[in-house]
Protein backbone atom coordinates (compact mmCIF):
# COMPACT_ATOMS: atom_id res chain seq x y z
CA UNK A 1 0.00 0.00 0.00
CA UNK A 2 1.23 3.49 -0.97
CA UNK A 3 0.20 6.55 0.71
CA UNK A 4 1.79 9.99 -0.75
CA UNK A 5 5.84 8.83 -1.07
CA UNK A 6 4.64 6.28 2.08
CA UNK A 7 4.83 2.13 1.35
CA UNK A 8 3.02 0.38 4.03
CA UNK A 9 4.85 -3.37 3.89
CA UNK A 10 4.31 -6.72 5.24
CA UNK A 11 6.87 -8.48 3.21
CA UNK A 12 9.54 -9.39 3.75
CA UNK A 13 7.93 -8.32 7.40
CA UNK A 14 5.76 -5.62 8.16
CA UNK A 15 7.61 -2.37 8.39
CA UNK A 16 6.74 1.42 6.12
CA UNK A 17 9.30 3.17 4.15
CA UNK A 18 8.78 7.00 3.93
CA UNK A 19 10.62 8.86 0.98
CA UNK A 20 11.10 12.10 2.33
CA UNK A 21 10.43 12.03 6.06
CA UNK A 22 10.64 16.46 6.54
CA UNK A 23 9.50 18.74 4.10
CA UNK A 24 12.77 21.06 2.06
CA UNK A 25 11.70 24.27 4.15
CA UNK A 26 12.32 22.84 7.63
CA UNK A 27 15.63 21.13 6.85
CA UNK A 28 18.22 24.34 7.06
CA UNK A 29 16.96 24.04 10.78
CA UNK A 30 17.71 20.15 11.28
CA UNK A 31 21.04 20.92 9.40
CA UNK A 32 22.15 23.60 12.22
CA UNK A 33 21.45 21.40 15.12
CA UNK A 34 23.03 18.14 13.64
CA UNK A 35 25.96 20.62 12.97
CA UNK A 36 25.61 21.92 16.30
CA UNK A 37 25.62 18.40 17.89
CA UNK A 38 28.49 16.92 15.78
CA UNK A 39 31.68 17.66 17.94
CA UNK A 40 32.77 14.79 18.64
CA UNK A 41 33.33 15.91 22.62
CA UNK A 42 29.71 16.33 22.67
CA UNK A 43 29.08 12.87 21.15
CA UNK A 44 29.17 10.06 23.21
CA UNK A 45 30.90 6.40 23.05
CA UNK A 46 29.33 3.20 22.15
CA UNK A 47 29.50 2.21 25.76
CA UNK A 48 28.17 5.61 27.29
CA UNK A 49 25.47 5.82 24.84
CA UNK A 50 23.86 2.17 25.27
CA UNK A 51 25.47 0.43 22.55
CA UNK A 52 23.92 -3.64 22.12
CA UNK A 53 26.46 -6.02 22.83
CA UNK A 54 27.43 -10.05 22.40
CA UNK A 55 27.60 -12.41 25.34
CA UNK A 56 30.50 -11.90 26.37
CA UNK A 57 30.37 -8.22 26.66
CA UNK A 58 31.94 -6.68 23.28
CA UNK A 59 30.29 -3.61 21.80
CA UNK A 60 28.51 -4.10 18.51
CA UNK A 61 28.91 -0.52 17.32
CA UNK A 62 31.30 2.21 16.46
CA UNK A 63 29.86 5.86 16.32
CA UNK A 64 28.88 8.63 18.11
CA UNK A 65 25.87 9.53 19.20
CA UNK A 66 23.60 11.86 21.74
CA UNK A 67 20.79 11.44 23.67
CA UNK A 68 18.12 14.49 22.59
CA UNK A 69 15.77 13.46 25.76
CA UNK A 70 19.00 14.32 28.08
CA UNK A 71 19.65 17.52 26.31
CA UNK A 72 16.42 19.13 26.06
CA UNK A 73 14.38 19.17 29.41
CA UNK A 74 12.02 21.42 26.87
CA UNK A 75 11.55 19.52 24.00
CA UNK A 76 10.42 22.55 21.73
CA UNK A 77 13.94 23.88 21.92
CA UNK A 78 14.80 21.43 19.60
CA UNK A 79 14.69 22.11 15.78
CA UNK A 80 14.65 17.95 15.24
CA UNK A 81 12.04 17.29 18.30
CA UNK A 82 9.87 20.27 17.48
CA UNK A 83 9.89 19.22 13.68
CA UNK A 84 9.23 15.33 14.38
CA UNK A 85 6.30 16.74 16.82
CA UNK A 86 3.28 15.79 14.14
CA UNK A 87 4.48 12.49 13.52
CA UNK A 88 4.92 11.47 16.71
CA UNK A 89 1.92 12.76 17.80
CA UNK A 90 -0.65 12.19 14.58
CA UNK A 91 0.86 10.60 11.42
CA UNK A 92 2.54 7.70 13.33
CA UNK A 93 -1.23 6.75 14.58
CA UNK A 94 -2.67 6.76 11.35
CA UNK A 95 -0.08 4.72 9.77
CA UNK A 96 -0.44 1.99 12.23
CA UNK A 97 -4.30 2.17 11.79
CA UNK A 98 -4.06 1.66 8.39
CA UNK A 99 -1.06 -0.43 8.07
CA UNK A 100 -2.81 -4.34 7.19
CA UNK A 101 -0.19 -6.15 9.55
CA UNK A 102 -1.28 -6.68 13.04
CA UNK A 103 1.85 -5.92 14.42
CA UNK A 104 0.98 -2.07 13.14
CA UNK A 105 -2.85 -1.71 13.61
CA UNK A 106 -2.89 -3.28 16.97
CA UNK A 107 0.13 -1.49 17.95
CA UNK A 108 -0.07 0.42 21.29
CA UNK A 109 2.93 2.75 22.46
CA UNK A 110 3.17 5.66 24.46
CA UNK A 111 7.03 6.68 24.93
CA UNK A 112 9.37 7.58 22.74
CA UNK A 113 13.27 8.21 23.17
CA UNK A 114 15.47 10.05 20.69
CA UNK A 115 18.96 9.31 19.77
CA UNK A 116 21.52 11.54 16.98
CA UNK A 117 24.01 9.08 15.96
CA UNK A 118 26.83 10.08 13.49
CA UNK A 119 29.26 7.81 11.79
CA UNK A 120 32.55 8.06 9.79
CA UNK A 121 35.21 6.35 8.58
CA UNK A 122 35.05 2.81 9.92
CA UNK A 123 31.61 3.58 11.36
CA UNK A 124 28.87 0.51 11.36
CA UNK A 125 26.75 -1.79 14.08
CA UNK A 126 27.01 -5.02 13.57
CA UNK A 127 23.63 -7.29 13.71
CA UNK A 128 21.53 -6.31 16.72
CA UNK A 129 18.08 -5.51 17.74
CA UNK A 130 16.46 -2.69 19.89
CA UNK A 131 14.69 -3.21 23.63
CA UNK A 132 11.38 -0.86 22.10
CA UNK A 133 8.21 -2.05 20.26
CA UNK A 134 8.75 0.49 16.59
CA UNK A 135 12.51 1.44 15.87
CA UNK A 136 12.46 4.30 13.38
CA UNK A 137 15.51 5.52 11.93
CA UNK A 138 16.03 8.65 9.26
CA UNK A 139 19.27 9.75 7.43
CA UNK A 140 20.71 12.55 6.73
CA UNK A 141 23.82 13.36 4.68
CA UNK A 142 25.19 16.33 2.95
CA UNK A 143 25.43 16.31 -1.01
CA UNK A 144 27.22 15.75 -2.99
CA UNK A 145 27.52 11.87 -0.68
CA UNK A 146 30.87 12.17 0.47
CA UNK A 147 31.03 8.08 1.98
CA UNK A 148 30.38 4.52 0.53
CA UNK A 149 28.16 2.12 2.65
CA UNK A 150 25.97 3.16 5.58
CA UNK A 151 23.15 0.83 3.98
CA UNK A 152 20.87 -0.71 6.74
CA UNK A 153 20.49 -4.27 6.73
CA UNK A 154 18.43 -6.96 7.79
CA UNK A 155 20.10 -10.08 7.89
CA UNK A 156 17.79 -13.24 8.88
CA UNK A 157 15.75 -11.69 5.73
CA UNK A 158 18.40 -10.68 3.24
CA UNK A 159 17.06 -7.55 3.24
CA UNK A 160 18.84 -4.18 2.76
CA UNK A 161 17.36 -0.42 2.47
CA UNK A 162 19.49 2.20 1.08
CA UNK A 163 20.92 4.68 3.42
CA UNK A 164 18.86 7.94 1.27
CA UNK A 165 19.18 11.26 2.72
CA UNK A 166 15.97 12.30 4.57
CA UNK A 167 14.43 9.15 3.98
CA UNK A 168 12.94 6.78 7.21
CA UNK A 169 11.85 3.15 7.93
CA UNK A 170 9.63 2.27 10.32
CA UNK A 171 10.15 -1.48 11.80
CA UNK A 172 9.28 -3.62 14.70
CA UNK A 173 12.88 -3.18 16.71
CA UNK A 174 12.96 -7.19 17.70
CA UNK A 175 14.01 -7.74 13.84
CA UNK A 176 17.73 -8.22 14.04
CA UNK A 177 19.88 -5.11 11.69
CA UNK A 178 22.63 -4.17 11.03
CA UNK A 179 24.65 -0.89 9.58
CA UNK A 180 27.24 -1.54 6.81
CA UNK A 181 30.57 -0.26 7.30
CA UNK A 182 31.17 3.37 6.31
CA UNK A 183 34.12 4.17 4.02
CA UNK A 184 35.44 7.63 3.40
CA UNK A 185 38.38 9.47 1.97
CA UNK A 186 40.55 10.81 4.85
CA UNK A 187 40.73 14.12 3.36
CA UNK A 188 36.39 14.31 3.87
CA UNK A 189 37.15 13.52 7.77
CA UNK A 190 35.96 15.53 10.37
CA UNK A 191 33.87 17.56 8.23
CA UNK A 192 30.54 16.37 9.14
CA UNK A 193 30.27 14.99 6.02
CA UNK A 194 29.55 11.36 6.88
CA UNK A 195 26.08 9.53 7.67
CA UNK A 196 23.70 11.00 10.42
CA UNK A 197 21.28 9.24 11.60
CA UNK A 198 18.30 10.06 13.73
CA UNK A 199 16.59 7.10 15.72
CA UNK A 200 13.05 7.15 17.39
CA UNK A 201 12.59 4.24 20.00
CA UNK A 202 8.51 3.39 20.57
CA UNK A 203 7.92 1.61 23.93
CA UNK A 204 4.84 0.96 25.72
CA UNK A 205 5.54 1.54 29.33
CA UNK A 206 2.89 0.60 31.60
CA UNK A 207 1.35 3.17 34.02
CA UNK A 208 2.45 2.21 37.17
CA UNK A 209 6.09 1.45 35.74
CA UNK A 210 8.44 4.47 36.84
CA UNK A 211 10.41 6.12 34.11
CA UNK A 212 13.85 6.10 34.37
CA UNK A 213 16.86 6.49 32.22
CA UNK A 214 18.40 3.15 33.01
CA UNK A 215 15.63 1.45 31.53
CA UNK A 216 16.11 2.74 28.17
CA UNK A 217 19.60 2.72 28.02
CA UNK A 218 19.48 -1.24 28.22
CA UNK A 219 19.67 -2.58 24.38
CA UNK A 220 19.22 -6.67 24.01
CA UNK A 221 21.88 -8.68 23.88
CA UNK A 222 22.13 -10.74 20.10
Amino acid sequence: MVLNDIELLVDPFPHVLFKYAYDEWVMPQIWEELNFLCYWDKLLDPEQSGSAFTKDKQLLKQNGCVWLDDIYAQPNLSNILRATNEFQTRQLWQICQQHPHWYFNKAQINYTSNLISYYENGGYYKPHNDQAYFTCLTWFFKKPKAFAGGDLYFPEYDYKVECKHNSRILFPSRIVHEVDEITMNPSMLTNKLGRFCYSQFFSLIPMQQSISKDYFNVRYIV
